[in-house]
Formats: structure tokens, C-alpha cells, sequence
């Protein structure tokens, strides 16, 4: 250990002068760590201690240990819960193919292009509880116009009950859903095409290359970035949603659509135990943790070893 690293005041001066080069971008940032301290980690440490804790609405707490984790993990409809977090959070991967698809189709016209850009944000420039109003109302199996055309020309025969089949209730939310937030991923992917310079599809075309090969080797090395970042930001968001499931399907039928969120909901609004609530939290918590970690490290894998290959 050198004597420079012991040298206490010598540090603390140089501590002080970095302070002092850069106080501007520290004011800028101190907004930002004031709202995640106080309004982020405060709350998740405070939920942490309470999960150890039966807590109900009304009446004393008391510390009851690991209890509520015990009560969780043996509890059937937490694991279905689960399930139907991770299918919720798969409508990332259709949200990612529209979005890029229409941003390449958006890219390569010459005309009406800032209209069609226009279009496409459409479905994200209405907040989601609007979005999943007007998707449960034409998909409502007895009066939503969908079936009523589909009866009407001879597709069906009676309208389909999705709201009773688990499986079908899971493929509507994830449908409204993916309607919902796939053009985050077209904004993110027609801003990255638009930085390539046009020379390099030009010279790829002169030199016979065919629209994969374009897309393989000149494209999609340039947009990845935006596509890696949308990809985190999806899944992120898709794992913690809870008001478009809740306003479609309540988490029915019996628990068969209830994400996480939902079933925190409903322990801490309808049973009022907000011990078991918080607990569900971080078990949410941990959820998006490890897959978040687990993307990132394999795109850091991938950008310091393996390019992206068609």
C-alpha cells in the first residue's frame, strides 16, 4: 500500500477539487438520487423489514420470521402467478418483430414516411388504461363488435368466451398489451436507422448483395444497440405490469392471468395483509433482477465475443 493511499488529507483535497470541476453535472444527477432514495430504495428496504412481519391493514404488527416466505412458496396460485408473469413478459419478443419490421418498412419509403411514422406511434401516445378499454370493449364476446362482424359473415358461429378460458384470457392481455408498447421498440429502432448513411446500402446494392444479407451485415450490426435497450427496457416493464391485466381479466379466470402485481394487489387490497403483500414484492423483485442480470450479461457476452448473426 503506497503512502499516498494513507495520506488521509491529500485524498480528502482531491475529493474536494473533483467536487468542485464537476458541481454542475452533480446538480444535475441529485434530482434523479433524491427520487430513487426516497422514493425508490427507502420504500424497497422498508418493504424488505415488512416482509418478515404479519402486517395486516388494520391491527399490530408483529415479527413472525421467514413465515410469510414459507406461506408464499407452498401456495399454489404463486407459482401460477408466476407463469403468468413470464407469458405476460414473452409479449416482448412480438412487441420486438412489429417493431422492427415496420421501422424497415417505414426506413425504406421514399413517400408519406413521417404520416406512417406518425401512425405507427398512435397506439403509445394513449395512456394504457384507454388502450385496454377500447380493446375490452370490441373483444367483449357479447357485445364488442369484433364477434359481431365475425357471426355476421360466417367466420363464427357464436362468440368465443374468452373471459372463462385462462388461456385465451393470457393471449388477449398479451395481445392488448403488445398493441399497446411495440412502438417504444419501432422509436427506438427508425432512430437508430436513420443515423445509417445511405451510401452503405448503396454500395451494398451495387455490389449484388440481396435484402438479408443487407439487413445481416449492414443493418443490424448498426441498430443493435437499440434493439439491446429495448429489449431490457420491455422486459422490465412487462414483468412489473399490472393495469392492463387487472382492468382486461381482474387476474381471472381464478388466478390464471394474475401477474405478480395483481396478486400483490390483491393480498394488499383485498385480504389487507400487506406482510404477505410485500412479500410477493420482492419475490417480483428478485424475479426481474435475475433476468434483467441474466440479459445483460448475455449481451456483454455477445458484444465482446460473438457479433449478432442472422
Amino acid at each position: 500500500m503506497s503512502y499516498e493511499s494513507l495520506n488521509v488529507p491529500a485524498r480528502i483535497s482531491r475529493t474536494k477539487e473533483t467536487l468542485r470541476e464537476h458541481r454542475l453535472a452533480y446538480l444535475f444527477v441529485l434530482p434523479t438520487a433524491v427520487y430513487l432514495v426516497f422514493l425508490w430504495w427507502i420504500p424497497f428496504l422498508w418493504g424488505i423489514r415488512l416482509s418478515f412481519f404479519s402486517y395486516p391493514f388494520f391491527g399490530e404488527s408483529q415479527f413472525i420470521g421467514l413465515d410469510n416466505y414459507r406461506y408464499i412458496l407452498n401456495w399454489d396460485v404463486f407459482y401460477t402467478s408466476v407463469r403468468a408473469t413470464l407469458l405476460y413478459a414473452l409479449q416482448t419478443i412480438p412487441q420486438l418483430i412489429l417493431g422492427v419490421g415496420v421501422a424497415l418498412v417505414v426506413w425504406d419509403l421514399d413517400r408519406f414516411d413521417a404520416i406512417t411514422s406518425w401512425a405507427a406511434l398512435a397506439p403509445y401516445v394513449f395512456p394504457p388504461l384507454i388502450i385496454g378499454t377500447l380493446w375490452k370493449f370490441l373483444l367483449d364476446p357479447n357485445s364488442g363488435p369484433i364477434f359481431g362482424y365475425l357471426m355476421e359473415f360466417g367466420i363464427l358461429q357464436q362468440p368465443i368466451y374468452w373471459t372463462s378460458d385462462g388461456s385465451l384470457a393470457m393471449a388477449v392481455i398479451t395481445f392488448v398489451g403488445t398493441w399497446t408498447f411495440w412502438p417504444l421498440v419501432f422509436l427506438l429502432t427508425i432512430a437508430s436507422l436513420r443515423g445509417i448513411p445511405s451510401s452503405h446500402i448503396e454500395v451494398a446494392k451495387v455490389y449484388g448483395a440481396s435484402r438479408i444479407q443487407r439487413f445481416r451485415k449492414i443493418i443490424l450490426p448498426q441498430i443493435q444497440t437499440a434493439l439491446i435497450i429495448a429489449i431490457i427496457l420491455r422486459v422490465i416493464w412487462n414483468l412489473g405490469k399490472i393495469e392492463q391485466p387487472l382492468q382486461i381479466t381482474r387476474g381471472g379466470p381464478g388466478w390464471d392471468t394474475s401477474v405478480l402485481g395483481i396478486v400483490l394487489y390483491r393480498l394488499a387490497w383485498n385480504r389487507l395483509e400487506m406482510g404477505l403483500s410485500f412479500t410477493v414484492g420482492i419475490f417480483l423483485a428478485m424475479l426481474s433482477f435475475i433476468i434483467v442480470i441474466g440479459l445483460i450479461v448475455l449481451f456483454e457476452r455477445r458484444a465482446s465475443g460473438v457479433s449478432f448473426r442472422g
